[in-house]
């Protein structure tokens, strides 16, 4: 596990897919089954959100992990059913790996206006403690001078809490069309 923040960088969508794969997993643990959770013992219908070395937040049985990995592979197997397999950019973690934002842009430029460049691209968030819905948005990134200092814009997001049984796979598909 990482510290409080950390970026991988990544190329294409199997260097994306190579992340997914060192992800955190998390799991819901109703908390009688927890050590020193004794008192809880009678709320059977709350659980832990934990991974292997971290209790992230106590949660209802309506709560729904959703896996970093999971978003993370949604948003590779999107990208490639689009043709958007040179798409690039990172995944941004906080607070040991509890919350991650994926940013892939488009590998080309675009102009709107002559010398005012953009690249195009999509966000998605998600996280273990709570703080964060698992989200999506189309956003610009606009070069602002030549030494490489750049601003983003959200202009369009999706979002869905952790709660209910549709698949990931399904609702970035979803978020996705909605986008563009």
């Amino acid at each position: 596990m990482s510290g409080k923040f950390s970026t991988y960088e990544f190329e294409n969508l199997d260097e994306l897919l190579s992340v997914a794969e060192r992800l955190p997993v998390a799991e819901a643990v109703p908390l009688k089954r927890l050590a020193g959770a004794r008192r809880w013992s009678n709320s059977g219908d709350y659980r832990a959100i934990c991974t292997l070395d971290h209790i992230w937040q106590i949660s209802g049985k309506t709560y729904t992990v959703v896996q970093h990995a999971a978003l993370t592979k949604a948003v590779v197997s999107q990208l490639a059913e689009l043709g958007l397999d040179d798409s690039h950019g990172r995944v941004d973690t906080w607070s040991e790996e509890g919350r991650i934002w994926v940013t892939a842009l488009s590998p080309s430029e675009f102009e709107p206006i002559s010398g005012d460049r953009y690249r195009d691209g999509v966000l998605f968030a998600n996280s273990y403690d709570g703080s964060t819905a698992v989200s999506a948005a189309y956003y610009a990134w606009r070069k602002v001078c030549e030494n490489g200092l750049h601003a983003w814009t959200k202009e369009m997001a999706a979002r869905r809490i952790h709660v209910g049984s549709s698949s990931v796979r399904n609702w970035v598909r979803l978020a996705i069309r909605r986008i563009r």
